[in-house]
């Protein structure tokens, strides 16, 4: 049975981590494609728009998380009230949607001005896009709580796959603009969230019974440190290229910016295992139940970072060049020094969803001594693109051994506590 049940992990893990990634892919395809038939200042124009999701990111990633681990849960405890709970969680989020869109629209004179936007109805359609972003995960979470993860990962993956068929047909018809690409974002979002709402349609059948409000608290409960977690590792694993910025000179902040984002691939490329460890974790935890996933995932993060780091160290001045078109010496190092850094980040993150499935969020006081040391480090250590390298390196290996540590301490603990 416990051979089945790991045999039936790895395999969600290989659907998920296939399709998902190769989204992924398609996703760097759109890039390329609009790089190449958009002239400059509007390839720019798009990107500062598209930049605006930064800012929702955060909640973004929590939505499908939330409604992952409490289909999980009521699965196993009351599975009458679970289309209760979805439809709650839905109808919550559509005002959320809604009210993120007037927001955006009550500031839209301002973020035009700012960011020196050509034509008001561009932003209009980049702040409809990013409304709707946050109601077309839903689907997504509820099948993944589900474990249904062969439509979780086609329902994720497919807005990748058609926003390339469709910049294709705009650039076909010699229709490409701004507009246009966010129309067909907003088009490849949509049709996947409708497939979805068909897939969990049962789900979504009024119940009579009803979630009470203490169940309801408990989910905004459980959202806060979930939150905070993700805004932290966020700030660990993006904004030392706006320190690079600050500290260092354009060429080298430069320099740096390109080794930092291609070295997110490492980071990445195995974060999609956590959409199976997520629900798994949750319905283990709620029966208590001894298994080795989290070891297992753990496992295939080291099997595949070390894998990248590998292809990064021997090839890292030829991916340079193929992206960048450059063949800096500096820039090669530091890709790979920095690859290095989001390889243990892509450990700590398998580590900490481990712990958020569980609702033990002990692990933010590592977060939050690592978030210390980060400021403490570039405040004192910034002046070469090799000192903020050592920075990056010094605190991934400081979170990532504490937190092993503090597994260690926690095992222990459960044991002698079961004695």
């Amino acid at each position: 049975m416990k051979n089945n049940q790991t045999n039936n992990f790895l395999s969600n893990n290989f659907i998920v981590f296939f399709l998902i990634n190769l989204g992924n892919l398609f996703s760097y395809i759109f890039q390329i494609l609009l790089g190449s038939h958009l002239r400059l200042y509007l390839y720019g124009e798009f990107n500062a728009l598209n930049s605006l999701l930064i800012y929702i990111g955060p909640i973004a990633i929590i939505i499908p998380l939330v409604i992952s681990r409490y289909v999980a849960l009521f699965s196993i405890r009351d599975f009458q009230k679970l289309n209760s709970l979805i439809r709650y969680v839905f109808k919550n989020i559509v005002i959320l949607s809604l009210a993120i869109l007037i927001f955006l629209f009550c500031l839209s004179k301002f973020i035009f001005a700012s960011l020196n936007i050509s034509s008001i109805n561009n932003l209009y359609f980049s702040f409809l896009f990013i409304s709707l972003t946050l109601i077309a995960v839903i689907p997504g979470g509820v099948l993944q709580g589900t474990e249904k993860f062969m439509k979780f990962s086609i329902i994720c993956s497919l807005p990748l796959y058609l926003k390339v068929l469709f910049v294709l047909i705009l650039i076909s018809f010699h229709i490409l603009s701004i507009q246009n690409i966010f129309i067909i974002l907003i088009i490849s979002i949509l049709i996947p969230f409708f497939l979805g709402l068909y897939l969990i349609r049962k789900n979504l059948v009024s119940q009579n019974t009803k979630i009470l409000h203490h169940e309801k608290k408990d989910i905004y409960k459980y959202i806060l440190p979930i939150f905070l977690s993700t805004i932290l590792i966020q700030t660990l694993t993006n904004s030392d290229i706006i320190l690079a910025r600050y500290f260092l000179d354009p060429y080298l902040s430069g320099a740096y910016s390109m080794s930092s984002v291609l070295s997110k691939i490492v980071y990445f490329l195995p974060a999609s295992l956590i959409f199976v460890l997520f629900p798994k974790v949750v319905k283990e935890n709620e029966e208590n139940i001894k298994s080795k996933s989290i070891l297992i995932s753990l496992a295939l993060t080291t099997l595949i970072g070390i894998i990248g780091l590998l292809m990064i160290y021997v090839f890292k001045y030829d991916i340079i060049n193929f992206t960048f078109k450059k063949t800096d010496l500096e820039i090669g190092n530091s890709f790979f020094y920095l690859s290095l850094s989001m390889f243990f980040y892509s450990l700590v993150n398998i580590i900490i969803s481990a712990y958020a499935a569980k609702n033990d969020f002990s692990y933010l006081i590592i977060i939050i001594l690592g978030i210390i040391l980060y400021v403490a480090l570039f405040y004192f250590n910034h002046d070469n693109i090799y000192a903020l390298i050592n920075n990056m390196i010094i605190i991934s290996l400081f979170i990532f051994f504490s937190l092993l540590f503090f597994l260690f301490i926690k095992s222990k603990k459960n044991y002698f506590y079961k004695i």
